[in-house]
């Protein structure tokens, strides 16, 4: 058959137009298949018509590159469709009957799926020779759907092969079995991991400590500062709240207030997180509002008559709760920064990825709400006379409460982070230069 650009052409049935024959790219013959799919979607055409029309659809007058092509339906119009019938035929058939030759893999990989399922169940392995055969079938089956959809087969083979793949795709990437190496693996260097190479975490951090430091500083060194910052009167019904000296309150009274710490730093967690659709700016401006406050409000307290309570009570629970919120205002910072700069993705998949790598901070803050909220009804406000009689300072025993959650902080995110994120520096390094 005779086909412009497909290098086969005689000479006399392809010319320029200064009358010199030429040959086109042999690339031009994979129009057909082309030109079948585009007529039977666009016309419902037979294929032999559907490839003819989607040629003069290109040529566009018989005339492309200065190139014109005679001939074409002047002479052998019937010739050019019964040879691009044969061609589109043979082909089809060709395919067809590589799919109807594969069918026995198919039917291994199905008997495949329920072994493989139950070794994943019973957290067993498969042998090396079951994983390959495994993996060559899957890649198989997902080949054979490319080529069911390419040429058009019959929609009962590419259904078939399309549930396949998926029902294979399900059994090998989410029946994921949980063990406690992989939970010990993910919380003690996975999340670490993440955390210490997280620049939302830090940004957040000193977005917080910063502006808290600044404010405590200034209403310390200056009465006028907080007056002007929370008002007299709010400041007044603060000292009034700490200027008695702690009472013994029963273990009920006690488990309840528990119960409402935790709901009270749900809550202002939620806030910081939930603000970062606002494009990341409520988040900012949330972290910012609750720095300023407290960071006032310390600094006040600490010049007043009411400092003594005020400090026993806050220093044991600080350091988990204050350092949850920073945290979840990073997770809040990284979902609104996501909808502004989208890194070339579409804004959903963008902000569903911000999401994945959020998981880690709102995980890790939550859980230091959940051992704050205890912290502070049992240990905080109690003042611990069983401590003194023993001839042990409560005060000094909720500051060392306050180091040790502090140390711990350090530990897990500096250390164990930092540790993490070292050892893959080196393994990086290592495998650069290792020899080939």
């Amino acid at each position: 058959m005779f086909i412009r650009g497909a290098g086969n052409a005689p000479k006399g049935r392809m010319r320029r137009n200064d009358g010199s024959p030429v040959d086109g790219s042999p690339a031009i013959a994979s129009r057909f298949v082309p030109g079948f799919c585009w007529g039977r979607r666009r016309l419902g055409c037979c294929p032999p018509v559907c490839c003819m029309l989607h040629i003069l659809r290109e040529d566009r007058g018989y005339a492309r590159d200065g190139v014109v092509w005679h001939g074409f339906v002047r002479r052998g119009f019937v010739r050019h469709i019964v040879s691009a019938a044969r061609f589109v035929y043979n082909d089809v058939m060709n395919v067809a009957e590589l799919l109807t030759s594969r069918k026995k893999h198919w039917e291994e990989l199905e008997a495949f799926l329920p072994r493989f399922r139950s070794v994943r169940k019973k957290r067993r392995q498969l042998s090396p020779e079951e994983t390959a055969r495994f993996t060559e079938l899957y890649r198989g089956v997902c080949a054979d759907l490319a080529l069911a959809e390419a040429y058009r087969l019959p929609p009962g083979i590419t259904k078939y092969l399309n549930d396949l793949v998926g029902r294979t795709h399900n059994t090998l990437y989410s029946d994921q079995s949980v063990t406690l190496h992989s939970w010990v693996r993910l919380l003690t260097v996975e999340n670490p991991r993440l955390l210490f190479r997280d620049a939302t975490f830090w940004f957040a951090l000193f977005l917080f400590w910063g502006p808290f430091l600044t404010c405590a500083w200034l209403a310390k060194t200056n009465p006028e500062f907080a007056p002007a910052i929370l008002g007299a009167e709010q400041l007044e019904g603060i000292e009034l709240s700490f200027a008695e000296p702690f009472t013994n309150m029963n273990p009920g009274e006690r488990a309840f207030m528990g119960g409402f710490y935790v709901l009270n730093n749900a809550g202002i967690g939620l806030q910081c997180f939930a603000f970062g659709a606002l494009t990341a700016i409520g988040t900012i401006i949330l972290t910012l509002f609750n720095a300023v406050t407290l960071g006032t409000v310390f600094g006040h307290m600490s010049t007043t008559a009411s400092a003594p309570q005020f400090f026993e009570f806050v220093t044991a629970h600080g350091p988990f709760e204050l350092t949850a919120i920073v945290m979840a205002a990073a997770a809040g910072i990284r979902i609104g920064k996501s909808m502004v700069l989208t890194q070339g993705f579409t804004r959903g998949d963008s902000i569903r990825r911000a999401a994945m790598k959020s998981i880690p901070i709102v995980s890790t803050a939550t859980v230091l709400f959940c051992l704050a909220a205890p912290i502070e009804a049992f240990i905080s406000p109690n003042p611990l006379h069983d401590l003194a009689d023993l001839g042990l300072d409560p005060v000094l025993v909720k500051r060392g409460v306050a180091l040790t959650c502090t140390c711990l902080l350090l530990l897990y995110i500096v250390g164990l982070g930092g540790a993490a994120s070292l050892g893959d520096h080196w393994g990086r390094l290592f495998h650069h230069r290792r020899p080939r």
